[in-house]
């Protein structure tokens, strides 16, 4: 669940799959081209507004002039379901020292962002247990 902030003045809360790329890479799609940046504490992300057509060929042309700002749920809720408890423990462990599946358990903030799942991203989440509310 995704709350954006759009520079014209809406509003809009919705649902979206997407990806983190290397570093702070944020993707919408799975095209190679990055759709914004995921703050350092992957709190925020932050996208350039752009028109929706040609998205693999955009140019300065296709830019709107605005940006618009996206809050993160808690990355540590991997189930999404508003709580950091067994069940996303469970996720964690079933990608322990492996590639992350998806949802994805890398969730250790940069520099780790690693591709791999392990003690930083228990670390990370051991900080988030418990918090939210269901």
């Amino acid at each position: 669940m995704v709350d954006a902030n759009y520079s014209n003045g809406e509003h809009d809360i919705f649902s979206q799959n997407c990806f983190v790329g290397p570093g702070n890479e944020f993707h919408l799609d799975d095209n190679s081209t990055p759709d914004g940046i995921i703050s350092s504490d992957k709190k925020m992300i932050v996208i350039p507004e752009y028109r929706y057509e040609n998205p693999p060929t955009r140019t300065g042309a296709d830019w709107l002039g605005g940006i618009f700002l996206v809050r993160m749920p808690n990355i540590a809720d991997l189930d999404g379901d508003g709580v950091i408890n067994y069940d996303d423990l469970f996720i964690l462990a079933n990608q322990w020292l492996q590639t992350p599946g998806n949802p994805s358990a890398d969730i250790a903030p940069p520099p780790d962002g690693d591709g791999i799942v392990n003690l930083e991203d228990f670390a990370f989440f051991a900080r988030h247990w418990l918090t939210g509310t269901p």
